[in-house]
């Protein structure tokens, strides 16, 4: 946490306000109609794929939903991530990836960060300049990141972890310490 300006208040990171939206999203969905099911976990992927990913994006269209309610999230905010998932070129991108990756698993389609996780290595072992390689790295392990807290998730979902420890997976997974 950063203090805010003369050392007051705590004021979050970028990375913090991502988790915490992410375990907000979970919450709202994590209700006991008849159990754990598909639906939850669908609506979570669908909410963060609306939320993260640019609409006019493949991704989104793969992922999200034709009557999304807002636009996504724009920021270009990246205080408190883990440097190696915001290098090179990659910044606020990492929200894209990140997203995509979770809103896969959550939807029952984790090959497609397997897809792109061999289209992210490709354009690695292809490319020249090494901004772009340190790029292309962060991409993959945003994939990664993405694709481990989407399963996190799930595992809230299903009540096989609290909400506590949803929330202190995802920041150790995503946030510099």
């Amino acid at each position: 946490m950063h203090h805010g300006p003369g050392g007051s208040s705590p004021r979050k990171t970028a990375c913090e306000d991502f988790v915490d939206r992410i375990v907000q999203m979970a919450k709202a969905n994590n209700t006991w109609l008849s159990g754990p099911d598909i639906n939850q976990r669908r609506i979570t992927g669908i909410q963060i794929a609306d939320t993260f990913i640019p609409h006019d994006h493949l991704a989104h269209r793969i992922l999200g939903s034709a009557i999304s309610p807002a636009d996504h999230l724009e920021s270009g905010d990246i205080s408190g991530f883990k440097p190696e998932l915001v290098a090179g070129g990659q910044h606020a991108e990492a929200y894209r990836h990140i997203g995509a990756a979770m809103a896969a698993v959550l939807e029952g389609l984790p090959f497609l960060v397997d897809l792109q996780n061999r289209s992210d290595a490709k354009q690695l072992q292809e490319e020249e300049f090494e901004m772009k390689r340190k790029e292309r790295r962060a991409e993959l392990a945003d994939n990664e990141a993405g694709k481990l807290a989407g399963e996190k998730i799930r595992d809230y979902l299903n009540e096989k972890i609290g909400l506590e420890e949803l929330r202190s997976e995802l920041l150790r997974i995503f946030c510099s310490e």
